[in-house]
Parts: structure tokens; sequence; C-alpha cells
């Protein structure tokens, strides 16, 4: 599966490039341990952070907007995998600066394309402080799909300390939501 991917990795065809990759997310979900974590997170770094960058990636709202739809789609296909599963340090910072202009109310900081998973990155690299607010705006909000992609976020926190510092028990969230 990995020489798979690895070969698929540079495909043109954008479903083909990924397939194997969001296989290999889902094994890594549900199959690895604590410490295998970091020998796949550099797997998939070495197998799309390459491809990622030969794209190039910029956040801000209507960067890419010139390209084509399909150039566009595996863009924000290696950002998922290369932001979430290889954890490129670079990225997400990049990723959280641009999550944090956003939930302060500059909407030009970061495209809906990204959205998703720049908060992700945020609710998981940033401080309490960002998850808080990341839950008021989440409350304030009439856009359902920023209520989807902030609830998808809070739920990708990955530790109980950072939720709990935060006030995201199940009971919280139940009766504010």
């Amino acid at each position: 599966v990995i020489a798979g991917a690895r070969t698929l990795s540079g495909n043109p065809e954008r479903l083909a490039a990924l397939a194997l990759g969001y296989r290999l997310k889902s094994i890594a979900d549900t199959m690895l341990t604590r410490e295998q974590l970091p020998a796949y997170r550099r797997l998939m770094s070495s197998m799309y952070g390459p491809r990622l960058a030969g794209l190039g990636i910029d956040v801000t709202s209507g960067a890419h907007a010139r390209e084509p739809a399909q150039r566009r789609a595996l863009r924000e296909s290696l950002a998922l995998l290369v932001a979430l599963e290889a954890r490129d340090p670079v990225l997400r910072a990049e990723m959280v600066v641009a999550a944090k202009a956003y939930l302060g109310g500059d909407l030009h900081a970061l495209d809906p394309s990204f959205r998703a998973v720049a908060l992700q990155v945020a609710a998981q690299d940033g401080d309490n402080a960002l998850l808080s607010q990341l839950k008021e705006v989440l409350l304030r909000s009439s856009d359902p799909q920023f209520k989807v992609d902030a609830s998808i976020a809070i739920g990708s926190v990955d530790t109980a300390a950072s939720a709990d510092a935060s006030g995201f028990s199940s009971s919280t969230m139940r009766t504010s939501l």
C-alpha cells in the first residue's frame, strides 16, 4: 500500500494521487499507536509535501481563484493531508495565523476552501484563548457551513486537557448549541 501510495502521489489525476493517502489516514486513525505516529507523519510528508510545495499554497481568500478548478481541488486535498496528517509545521503555523485573523473578523485572511483544515489546525495548535474564541464565534455565527467547520475543529482537539481547560465539555456544548 505504501509503495502504491508513493507511486500514485505524483499522478496528475487528483483522485488517483490521493486515494491511497486517505486509506493510509484511515489505517493511522484506527490502528497506529502513539509511538508509530511520528514515522507515519514523516511518510505522509515525504509523499505529499513535495507535491503541495510544487503547487504552492497561499491560504488567503481568493489567492488561487484564477487557477483551473482541478488544480485548486488538488491543492485543497493535499493541504489537508500535509497539515493534518503530516503535521507540517510551516503550513500549520501559516494556517494558525490565518485562522486567528479570520476569527478576529478578517474574512480575507482565510479562503473558504482552506477554512475547515485551518480551523482544525488552530484548534489543535492554538492556546485556550483561541479555542474560547472559536467557541464564541461558533455560537454567534449564522453561517451553517462555518458552524460545521468550527464544530469539527473543536472535535479535533488532541488532548482532553485542552478541551477541558477551554470549557468544551460535552454538556456545555450540548446546551450552548
